[in-house]
């Protein structure tokens, strides 16, 4: 596959450029809506002139549509981001990126999410999606306990769970070593009502990385 995107670039340099940014203007846009072109240029750290011709031309071709309250993604342009996501994640090699850094770490399972969590918490957001959607494909049936490390971005982590991961399963969360010792509201053991309350007795633990 990124041969076939070299190949690409070589007869269309700006190719990657374009799309990586039009797609990253309609991610923005699908998590800030309805917003205005000043905040999301700013929250792109893009000059308000480069993001005036974007968003015209995803206007133009019906993904997206402004009023007085802001831009918002149309019912075509949500079906054009979400269809290009996992397109996204081989173009910008996370596919690749995640099983290098699993072999690193010497683990089964490691997610990469796009975007940049200093510049959008909706980031830690698309996190907790990803993994919930995760671990309800690999945790088996049965009883299970999980193991949780505490800090700001697990909490946040945390509210996206659904009571679809206890579906066949009964559940225990155990703060990991580590997780405690912060401030009480961002240490595993208040997360708990957040996280699926049926509980299963293999232990799953999940570790992220901040770089």
């Amino acid at each position: 596959m990124h041969s076939e995107f070299a190949w690409i670039e070589a007869i269309a340099p700006d190719f990657m450029g374009v799309i990586t940014q039009r797609y990253q203007i309609l991610q923005f846009i699908s998590w800030m809506s309805p917003v205005g072109r000043r905040a999301l240029a700013e929250q792109m750290k893009l000059s308000e002139r480069v993001l005036r011709t974007e968003t015209e031309f995803l206007r133009k071709q019906g993904l997206i549509k402004s009023s007085k309250s802001g831009m918002v993604l149309t019912s075509q342009g949500i079906e054009v981001f979400q269809g290009l996501e996992q397109f996204m994640n081989r173009l910008l090699g996370f596919k690749e990126d995640e099983k290098h850094l699993a072999d690193k770490l010497g683990i089964d399972h490691c997610l990469i999410v796009s975007g940049d969590a200093d510049q959008s918490s909706r980031v830690l957001d698309e996190m907790g999606k990803e993994l919930n959607s995760t671990l309800q494909l690999i945790l088996p049936s049965g009883q299970l306990t999980i193991a949780v490390m505490g800090g700001t971005t697990m909490a946040r982590v945390a509210q996206q769970m659904t009571y679809k991961l206890s579906a066949g399963r009964e559940l225990t969360f155990v703060p990991a070593r580590g997780g405690v010792g912060e401030a009480v509201a961002i240490q595993p053991i208040p997360w708990r009502p957040a996280w699926p309350k049926r509980r299963t007795a293999s232990t799953a633990c999940c570790t992220f990385l901040k770089t």
